[in-house]
């Protein structure tokens, strides 16, 4: 192992390193260190499947009640949709009404003495004034 007059050059050499890491680690070590990583992890998943069913439970809690708000808001619409097509109608109503009474307007004023009277002047007005 080379040396410097700045101490110990162990750090440098990673293979190095290793290479005497596993002289010191043995097989046996590493067994009892998987084996204790098993349980760990064994013992997480438990807990992470306990938080997961425990979050799912609350999701399916929050989507009911999401579906009943939206279930009620639909009702909304529905009742909102109804008085908007009645308003529409009442409306359609009073338009055939409105263009009804001015069709009978025009027929009553054309019928009427004063529009043969005011047809008639301004007609024969404008034969006159192509005499001219």
């Amino acid at each position: 192992m080379p040396c410097s007059k700045e101490g110990n050059t162990l750090s440098q050499f990673p293979l190095l390193v290793m290479s005497q890491a596993k002289t010191v680690v043995l097989q046996h070590d590493m067994d009892d260190y998987s084996k204790a990583a098993s349980e760990d992890v064994s013992h997480l998943l438990v807990h992470s499947l306990i938080r997961l069913t425990k979050e799912r439970k609350e999701g399916l809690v929050k989507l009911e009640r999401l579906k009943a708000k939206l279930t009620e808001r639909d009702d909304d619409v529905k009742v909102a949709v109804e008085a908007k097509d009645k308003v529409v109608a009442d409306l359609q109503h009073l338009v055939g009404q409105i263009e009804r009474a001015k069709a009978v307007a025009v027929l009553e004023f054309k019928a009427s003495e004063a529009f043969n009277d005011n047809n008639t002047r301004y007609f024969l007005s404008g034969f006159e004034a192509f005499r001219k």
